[in-house]
């Protein structure tokens, strides 16, 4: 079968030396996908293929990706969907199937359901499969051309944020403080003279506590033949010879691990300070930069070479400019033109410069001090929370986050639990709470007295606070607009239908009252069925979960033991 005419290869992606190129050539072949990169040449020759069938919808994945990466999208998200792409196919050839462009729909909701039951069976985190799928989807969409998106045609769902009260926004607040001042404390620390100077580097900290900085020499202490008495004295010797040539070496060769452990620092100093994500604030190029003072600081401009300032590059307070100064200062004691990265690491094992760090060094010192460590999100995430409070200007804040307010409030907007307690009590000063009822929708009486709706049925239940059918015939049930209610109300159903089944002592089903209440329930689903597409999914997917035997929690104990019974 004819190869590929076209080149599924990425090369406009710096590639480290030891990095295999990212190729898609692999989803053309049976079991292609699962094959290591590193001996995809040498393996795909002995599978079956390349499928012509496939080529269309690899090249459009291609497109997508490429046409994402020469963009300036992020290389790690590029890499992670490449990923899931090969998850995808992976799965495809384990079952005998083969993608195309007509028969991927079909496919994609096939694997999402094997996901869900390897969630199901514990095997992998409900937000991992969320996000292991949506990553596919997001490419799909666009090649299908799918307004409403592959993954609602799924009962793959996002899962819930959690509440957040586990952990209040005063302890994150601490704990970035915390790690605030010692970032500062190794910053001060390592100036030029320090990080070439003698071995080891003492760096003292505001709480008392201290780091010994070897630069990459094993801690004298830690050395076994040193403090073996039986030790051969040539090999002493030689130890102390090798350490004492490497510390003479004051090299970048040798002195990286401190340049690089005081980049970290700068680097998440100015990420808490700008809001800039980590993706572009490590692609940040170094020139001369000019400020602007304004109301919250400055804003900072690139300063082009005869001509006048270019655009805003990023916003600081004005705290930081004295920080942001000192860096740049020390930047240009200990790296030449040639580096053009505003922070720029020093690589050690042929990684290429687009794969931002992953602050090991930071994080190894902070489990070190059992402190604990705040990455560039939850950073980000702190300090758009500590905005919030601060001002409570949505549009502000997101404006100075370059984000939307809607987009703000989805993705950063973290509940803080004092708060949320201040607004939920200001709540109840100017509005009765409606009341906790036993049925399974919710209670807007503010007098707690039961009253029969109107035009109810003589064989249906009188209306009482105490037995969950009569809820359903009171003037004050109030059903519930969220997907949870309709599981609710069907698993209910259920347990009713399982009690008029267990019911064979009066022949006529009709009169009974277990008969008005699955009618009153059936009467309420259907309304939601009709009344939107989305609450038409609810149905359905709760219907299914009956099916399967997925009972509401309100209602499985008891559906259980009338199984028993029958």
């Amino acid at each position: 079968m004819p190869n590929s005419p076209k080149d599924l290869k990425f090369h406009n992606i710096l590639y480290s030396r030891d990095e295999t190129i990212w190729d898609l050539s692999c989803l053309l072949y049976i079991g292609g996908s699962a094959i290591n990169s590193r001996a995809r040449d040498e393996s795909l020759h002995r599978l079956d293929g390349p499928l012509t069938e496939r080529l269309p919808l690899v090249e459009k994945i291609y497109d997508f990706l490429d046409e994402a990466i020469a963009s300036g999208g992020s290389r790690h998200t590029a890499h992670s969907k490449i990923r899931s792409v090969r998850a995808f196919y992976t799965w495809a050839d384990n079952n005998g199937a083969s993608p195309t462009l007509t028969s991927v729909p079909e496919l994609f909701a096939g694997w999402t359901e094997y996901l869900i039951q390897r969630h199901r069976k514990n095997e992998l985190k409900e937000v991992t499969i969320y996000h292991l799928a949506n990553s596919v989807a997001t490419i799909l969409d666009p090649i299908l051309e799918l307004e409403d998106g592959i993954l609602r045609s799924t009962r793959l769902r996002k899962p819930q944020r959690a509440p957040g009260y586990t952990q209040s926004g005063k302890q994150d607040l601490d704990s970035t403080f915390k790690m605030g001042a010692i970032l500062l404390n190794i910053r001060e620390t390592l100036t030029t003279e320090v990080i070439f100077g003698k071995l080891p580097v003492v760096v003292n900290l505001t709480n008392g506590r201290m780091l010994n900085e070897w630069s990459g020499l094993q801690p004298i202490d830690d050395l076994k033949t040193l403090s073996n008495p039986k030790a051969n004295a040539w090999a002493v010797q030689n130890i102390f010879r090798k350490r004492t040539a490497y510390e003479n070496d004051r090299t970048h060769r040798t002195r990286h691990p401190l340049l690089n452990l005081r980049i970290e620092c700068e680097l998440l100093i100015f990420i808490a300070q700008t809001g800039m994500n980590l993706a572009q604030a490590h692609q940040l190029k170094i020139g001369n930069f000019s400020y602007q003072s304004y109301s919250r600081g400055y804003k900072v401009f690139r300063v082009y070479k005869g001509r006048r300032k270019g655009e805003v590059e990023f916003e600081i307070f004005s705290e930081y400019r004295q920080v942001f100064d000192q860096y740049l200062r020390w930047r240009r004691e200990n790296f030449d033109e040639n580096e053009v990265l505003l922070f720029p690491f020093i690589k050690t094992r042929n990684r290429s410069i687009d794969i931002p760090p992953i602050f090991a060094a930071l994080k190894k010192r902070f489990s070190e001090l059992n402190e604990t460590f705040v990455g560039p999100r939850m950073l980000r995430q702190t300090r758009t929370n500590w905005l919030l409070r601060r001002t409570k200007n949505i549009d502000f804040v997101a404006q100075a986050n370059q984000h939307s307010p809607l987009t703000l409030i989805r993705n950063y907007d973290k509940p803080n639990h004092q708060v949320a307690l201040r607004e939920i009590a200001d709540f109840h000063v100017v509005s009765n709470a409606t009341n906790e009822p036993p049925g399974p929708g919710n209670c807007g009486s503010r007098t707690q007295t039961p009253s029969p709706s109107l035009h109810i049925s003589l064989e249906a239940p009188a209306p009482d606070c105490s037995n969950p059918s009569g809820c359903l015939f009171c003037l004050h049930y109030q059903d519930i607009d969220t997907r949870d209610h309709a599981w609710s109300l069907l698993s209910y159903r259920h347990l009713k239908v399982l009690e008029l089944i267990g019911q064979t002592t009066t022949p006529d089903f009709t009169q009974q009252p277990v008969t008005s209440i699955v009618a009153r329930i059936d009467e309420k689903v259907a309304w939601f069925e009709s009344s939107s597409p989305v609450r038409n999914e609810w149905v359905h997917e709760a219907k299914l979960r009956v099916l399967e035997e997925d009972y509401h929690p309100k209602w499985d104990g008891f559906i259980q033991l009338m199984d028993d019974i029958i």
